[in-house]
């Protein structure tokens, strides 16, 4: 409910263009828990499409999970530690 008040009042706001959704999945090892999540997120992803069609991006997928994400509907991921390698703080 509540994002659907962001959304909503984003209306007002004459600068503001929500263009996609970003969602990540739990961090887990259980892969049919991950595609259950990437389905739920692309499903709300058509649903909010069909009342905005500015909306154009669905942005779920990190490099451990991305081709399952793409495999349920991302066009977008981020894959930085694939190309980057893993952070070292």
């Amino acid at each position: 409910a509540n994002e659907l008040l962001a959304l909503s009042k984003t209306e007002e706001l004459s600068h503001i263009t929500i263009k996609g959704f970003m969602g990540m999945s739990t961090n887990t090892e259980d892969q049919s828990q991950v595609e259950k999540e990437f389905k739920g997120l692309n499903d709300f992803y058509k649903s909010k499409k069909l009342e905005y069609p500015e909306i154009e991006i669905l942005s779920m997928g990190m490099s451990g999970d991305y081709e399952l994400a793409i495999a349920n509907g991302s066009n977008m991921v981020r894959i930085g530690s694939t190309l980057f390698g893993a952070r070292n703080y």
